[in-house]
């Protein structure tokens, strides 16, 4: 905060009135753009999804990616996805963006989100069978665990004597783990 930078650049500007301290907020003289808001927030969920998926595999944020398809069947998303392709693939680190209709891509991780989905060819990318491997490793891992906190949630003498918030707890992470096993599973579906 330096008001006094904020008052020399002020003075320096076509302005009315003595000066900024005084000088009335400014207005909004158009109301804003619902649907353009809209339409950028579906490019920031895209990127968003994107970034997770490269975060899931492992990449580095400076490792540049082959390809990515952007999947959406509304074509007002499709039109924002390709008027900000440039920034898209700047944003993801990506060396060609498509922007289709409908479609699904082999060999590729996908992740939905809000106005279509996101594919990340693996081709190039990493080993399609390292990353298998690491995925049944994910899912052995996760269905042990699992296995340990359902034997958990059946036992009657931790479910009367465990508070309630730990029981609570309890069943979210079962929910978790469950919703990680069905990922896994996805993926190693994409994989196929």
């Amino acid at each position: 905060f330096m008001p006094f930078v904020t008052e020399e650049l002020w003075q320096s500007l076509p302005h009315e009135g003595p000066s900024i301290m005084v000088a009335p907020w400014p207005q909004v003289e158009t109301p804003p753009d619902l649907e353009a808001e809209r339409l950028v927030e579906r490019v920031m969920a895209a990127i968003r999804t994107a970034r997770n998926l490269r975060a899931e595999l492992g990449l580095a944020p400076q490792t540049t990616v082959p390809r990515a398809v952007l999947v959406s069947d509304d074509p007002a998303v499709r039109g924002a996805w390709s008027a900000m392709e440039a920034e898209i693939r700047e944003l993801l680190r990506v060396d060609h963006l498509e922007v289709v209709a409908s479609g699904r891509v082999s060999q590729a991780i996908a992740g939905v989100t809000e106005g279509g989905t996101v594919y990340l060819p693996l081709a190039g990318v990493v080993d399609p069978e390292r990353e298998r491997e690491r995925l049944r490793k994910a899912q052995k891992e996760f269905a042990a665990e699992l296995d340990r906190i359902e034997r958990r949630l059946q036992d009657a003498n931790f479910l009367q004597r465990a508070p309630g918030e730990v029981v609570e707890q309890t069943k979210q992470r079962q929910q978790e783990l469950q919703n990680k096993l069905r990922r896994v599973a996805e993926r190693m579906e994409d994989l196929a």
